[in-house]
């Protein structure tokens, strides 16, 4: 029960986080509402954390009477439907605005592979301490206290690279197309990436 009922509200919480992008776009570029798109994207962003805050402590009541097997297993299959839902979510919206994607070859690498990587860690983070607390349960105390430390760096990628790149090309009007390739390809690339690792991890412990 404990097991679907994570990986239910973490669908969820990222199928929503996909959503308040993908609402922010539709707004602010194709319908105009700059100002109000942001106050949006907000509140829907707030009604997402309580999915996010609800993770947590189940996470770790299962990780109390569950093998790290069950918890690699979990991890893998969150992952993978979450690559889904965000492919089809993306996809939809490309589609359904007949949006034509380009891309510029002038963003540093560094900026690429911490996007990439900012997105395999955003959301997933109280997985990754449970199972570690699990691996190591003489450190799961402090381990698991972590997770306020993680989700600050992600988000501080987020919030002052990636958010602002996308506003200043919608106050412009031009060259949103870049961001929203940038947006879309850090999301993907970050989901994929963490089904791999956690596919790896759950065959290992197979």
């Amino acid at each position: 029960m404990i097991f679907t009922t994570i990986i239910i509200a973490q669908l969820i919480a990222l199928a929503l986080d996909n959503y308040s992008q993908l609402f922010l776009i539709d707004q602010a570029i194709f319908k105009k509402n700059k100002a109000m798109a942001y106050i949006r994207r907000d509140q829907v962003t707030l009604f997402t954390r309580i999915f996010i805050f609800a993770v947590p402590p189940l996470l770790g009541i299962l990780a109390l009477s569950q093998s790290i097997f069950e918890l690699a297993l979990l991890l893998f299959l969150s992952s993978l439907f979450g690559l889904v839902i965000t492919v089809i979510q993306w996809l939809y919206f490309i589609n359904q605005k007949k949006i034509n994607l380009t891309y510029q070859l002038n963003v540093n690498i560094l900026f690429k592979l911490i996007g990439i990587v900012a997105f395999v860690f955003h959301l997933f983070v109280p997985f990754y301490l449970n199972l570690t607390a699990a691996i190591f349960p003489d450190h799961g105390l402090w381990i698991v206290q972590l997770a306020p430390i993680l989700s600050v760096v992600t988000a501080f990628y987020v919030t002052y690279y990636l958010d602002p790149k996308i506003a200043k090309s919608i106050d412009l009007d031009a060259g949103w197309e870049y961001g929203l390739f940038e947006l879309i390809l850090y999301r993907i690339l970050g989901r994929l990436l963490l089904v791999l690792f956690s596919g790896g991890l759950f065959f290992y412990y197979l």
